[in-house]
């Protein structure tokens, strides 16, 4: 017999539930192995990757509310927005699944106002989500969500947000792979967007607003690197949970370490090519970051030819993200350049 879920309460979209806690940072840096620890936690729910800050935010047209046709247009965004959370084993979702999608959307439509904010819909969500879990409190995973932090305290002052980093060799190889256990077509496609350029800025753009987001929010944000999560005995994972202000458990203990771009152990190397970018476009934030960097191979006709690529592979990825927006693509992309933490809400 399926379990029950307990009835909604009544609509409480102004949700002082507490402070809005968001895992987010550098894509291949432990943030989903960080969400299922906390999803092993007693108290906390975790989803994601619901992009709702970032590539898929949706501005209010009017008084920063959202008409019922915008209301209606998030919802269904937010429709599988716990997916990475799915499946079975530890740190996963116990009671949401795929099934539940629709009904969830339902329920929350349920308890907004009729013209709510997107503070509104997204904690309205999160509560539901957590609710069904049977938890206190929920957290949301989406890596990006850092470089739309000012967007996101602009509607939540009361946040707290862990920010990862990772060493970027380690994340450029976690990333240039990532592709590699997938059906065929799919890997095809992730090789497609794939650019030793393209990386590197990924990663730099990661690394600026990481250091930005620290720097300009130090009360809101805490910045731990993957080497030190991941460590053994070296407590980061007590100081996240005391910074989310959760009982300290021993979460970590309950999930194997996520190796999701190798998971048979076997890790192949960086081209000369690859690493020539990395070095180039991130040196500065390398060191700065605390990494030391490696030596960068000669290899000139590699470099020629990544050249050549570079203009047919942006192009590719441009309509990619575009095709992935509710507002600017322009804007988007021009923040992943240069994060302008602390200057705007928009």
């Amino acid at each position: 017999m399926a379990e029950t879920i307990p009835e909604s309460p009544p609509p409480t979209a102004d949700a002082s539930h507490g402070p809005l806690l968001v895992i987010a940072g550098m894509s291949r840096g432990g943030t989903t192995w960080t969400g299922k620890c906390l999803n092993e936690h007693s108290q906390a729910a975790v989803f994601g990757e619901s992009l709702f800050w970032g590539r898929r935010y949706l501005p209010p047209r009017s008084g920063g509310r959202y008409s019922p046709e915008e209301t209606a247009m998030v919802l269904d965004s937010l429709r599988n927005g716990f997916k990475h959370f799915v499946g079975d084993g530890p740190g996963h979702l116990k009671k949401v699944t795929f099934e539940h999608g629709g009904e969830i959307i339902e329920t929350v439509a349920r308890q907004l106002p009729p013209r709510p904010t997107p503070y509104e819909v997204f904690v309205t969500y999160g509560r539901e989500i957590a609710r069904r879990e049977g938890k206190a409190t929920f957290v949301e995973k989406t890596p990006h969500s850092v470089l739309w932090i000012d967007r996101i305290i602009a509607q939540a002052p009361d946040l707290r947000m862990l920010v990862l980093v990772r060493n970027p060799y380690d994340f450029m190889l976690s990333y240039k792979h990532q592709g590699d256990r997938k059906p065929a077509d799919v890997r095809q496609a992730f090789q497609e967007v794939y650019h030793p350029f393209g990386c590197a800025m990924v990663w730099r753009g990661y690394a600026r607003a990481a250091l930005k987001a620290r720097d300009v929010y130090p009360k809101e944000t805490l910045l731990i690197s993957f080497e030190q999560l991941t460590a053994p005995d070296s407590g980061a994972v007590e100081q996240l949970q005391r910074f989310f202000g959760l009982p300290i458990e021993p979460i970590e203990k309950l999930v194997p370490t996520d190796n999701t771009s190798f998971p048979g152990g076997a890790r192949p190397e960086l081209s000369a090519v690859d690493l020539f970018w990395m070095n180039l476009i991130a040196r500065r934030w390398i060191s700065t970051l605390g990494y030391q960097r490696r030596k960068t191979p000669f290899a000139p006709l590699g470099v020629l030819w990544s050249l050549a690529t570079l203009v047919p592979w942006a192009w590719r990825s441009y309509r990619y993200v575009a095709s992935t927006r509710r507002d600017s693509t322009l804007k988007y992309l021009l923040n992943w350049v240069r994060p302008r933490i602390g200057r705007t809400h928009g």
